[in-house]
Order: C-alpha cells, then structure tokens, then sequence
C-alpha cells in the first residue's frame, strides 16, 4: 500500500504544471499559459490585449498547437479560427461575421498565407464567392475568382481560365494543351498569351525564380492565325503542343497574361497575369494503353 502511495505521489509531481503570466510594461496582462517539467508550453494559453480584452485561446500539448486556436477582436467577437495538424502547423482557416456566421474559409500554407481554393459567403450564409491563391515566392497571391449568384451559378465578375490538357502522355510524342480565359479582367476584347520557360529554364514551385526565367511567349489563336477570319474571336483562345524526353511525373509551370489590345509589341501598361502549374505523367509508350 506504501510503495503504492509512494508512487502516485511521484507521478502527480511529474505531470505537475506551472502556470506563466507575462505583461505589458504597464502591467496588464498579456498573456497566461502553463508549462510542462521541460518548460513548453502544455494546456490552455490565454492572450490578452493592453486594454484587457481577450484575443486568443490556443491549446498546446508539449509546445506544438493543437485542434484548433480562437482569435476575438477588440470587442470580444469571435473573429477567425485556426486549425492546426499533428506536427502543430496551421492548415486551415475560418474567418466569421461578428454574429458568428463564417464569412471566407480555406487552406493555410506553410507560412499561414492563403492558398488553394477559399469560400466567401455573404450574411445570409450563402456562398457567393471561390477565390484561388497561389503562394508566389511566400507571398499569397489571388490567381483565380469565380462570382456566384444565390442558386450557385457562375457569373460576371470573375477571372478564371479552363484547360483542356491530357493526364497522360507518351514520352517523345507531343501532346497538346489548350487555354481558354473564361473570364477576363482587363476587357472580352483584350488578348491572351501563354507564357512558358525556355527549354533550358526551369520555374521553382512557388515562382520565386521568375525573374530568373527566359520566357516562351505563345499568341492567342486570333494572332497567330489573323490572316484567317474563323479565328478572329479566339483572342482569349491559346493552343500548343509539348513534348517530353523523360518518362515520370512532370508539372508545367507558367502564367497566363491578359493584355490590352491596343500596343500589342509591349507588356509593360495594362496586364494580368494567372499562374498555372499543371501536372502530366509521362509514360513509356509500352505501357501507355
């Protein structure tokens, strides 16, 4: 009975946990949280403003975040949650109407910016609104809008683009992409370019390269073909043909330009640029179908 006493004693001083207050230099609190014996952080965590109003619940678990953490404005509405993975990095984010209705949601990257597909909604819980970023060198970039009326439908307002490209293609064959702007943002009368690496180029992930980069720059149909009326409407129409050496998993990187009509020998005024990253697995041709 004593060895057991004894024992229960040693594990309640081992999971004992000390609780931290930190202040502003004028006193106030500014934030409280308990720590373990290896002093990281482990419990409940409460962050106050100078004033004293709450801004923050977080839950921590040997120093990593967990489940989700809760952000109050100044006027104490809930304003965003956050929720975090097993290894404690922010993956996703919902941010709310001060009656606690969510106004945008979507995924975090690994610096917490934007990325990925997020949800607007209006008041009345309506979704009325896709927004794709990109994150171009750490920095969350809006690529894609899509604007949708109360029964979900697409409507003006947007700038997005469709792509008709294969999930597989065959290793020294060429296959072929096309690039339709669904929605422009300068003008239905502006024009499109692709623009793609040089062969001797290749564009990192996040971009970040991009100025590094000689570029291919590919006309709209209407441009390449202006000699031939079929074509005169397809200046938000781009179409080509790649060609790849190596069997394995690729992914084309580059961006979509949207330019003014008028001055087309320049890209330095009135332009819009939409990243694409677009993935095709290229296979032997013996086992391609």
């Amino acid at each position: 009975m004593r060895i057991l006493i004894i024992l229960l004693i040693l594990m309640l001083v081992s999971c004992k946990k000390k609780e931290v207050r930190e202040q502003y230099p004028s006193g106030q609190l500014k934030m409280k949280y308990t720590v373990n014996n290896d002093n990281k952080k482990h419990g409940v965590l409460e962050r106050y403003d100078e004033q004293g109003n709450l801004r923050e619940i977080s839950i921590y678990s040997d120093g990593i975040a967990r489940d989700s953490s809760l952000f109050y404005d100044a006027n104490s509405n809930l304003e965003s949650i956050v929720f975090w993975n097993n290894v404690g990095e922010a993956y996703y984010q919902k941010r709310l109407f001060p009656d606690g209705k969510t106004r945008f949601e979507g995924p975090l990257g690994s610096n917490e910016e934007q990325v990925g597909k997020w949800k607007l909604y209006n008041q009345q819980g309506i979704l009325s609104e896709y927004r794709e970023y990109v994150n171009l060198s750490g920095e969350s970039y809006m690529n894609q809008r899509w604007i949708l009326n109360a029964q979900g439908d697409t409507i003006p307002g947007g700038n997005f683009y469709r792509a008709v490209s294969p999930d597989t293609a065959i290793v020294e064959k060429p296959y072929r992409i096309h690039f339709f702007l669904e929605q422009p943002v300068i003008s239905y009368d502006s024009d499109l370019f692709v623009c793609l690496p040089k062969q001797d180029y290749t564009i990192n992930p996040d971009f970040s390269n991009e100025q590094n980069i000689e570029w291919d720059t590919i006309p709209s149909l209407s441009i390449r073909f202006k000699e031939h009326e079929r074509f005169r409407d397809n200046n938000h129409d781009v179409v080509f043909d790649m060609q790849n050496f190596e069997v394995g998993q690729k992914n084309i990187r580059g961006f979509l330009l949207e330019k003014e009509k008028t001055q087309k020998d320049t890209f330095d005024f009135v332009t819009r640029k939409i990243y694409f990253d677009l993935p095709v697995y290229i296979s032997a041709d013996s086992i391609s179908q």
